[in-house]
């Protein structure tokens, strides 16, 4: 009698079924979380491009120094929107170093 496993049976042990997932928790509360910030991404996203699809005029931008230049719009909301995001970043950086 051979001690190895004929390779042409099925296996026929039980097998334990995956525990049913929980319907409260942390992991929960975690997927849960993820789901409304990817959603709410998406509804974010949405807006950003409806908001550029609907700022495509040209606007003058006066500078201090030099002729004023003609660019759309969104361009400018973009740069400042930039500008404030580096130095919102620039200043929490600082300041965490500081203390």
């Amino acid at each position: 009698m051979s001690t190895t496993p004929d390779l042409h049976e099925p296996d026929t042990r039980p097998v334990d079924p995956a525990p049913a997932p929980a319907d409260h928790g942390p992991g929960v509360v975690k997927r849960t979380t993820k789901t409304a910030s990817r959603v709410a991404l998406v509804v974010v996203g949405v807006l950003v491009g409806l908001f550029a699809a609907v700022n495509t005029r040209d606007v003058e931008v006066s500078w201090v120094f030099g002729d004023p230049l003609q660019t759309p719009l969104i361009l400018v909301i973009a740069l400042t929107l930039l500008a404030g995001l580096v130095l919102g970043w620039l200043a929490a950086t600082l300041r965490h170093r500081g203390s």
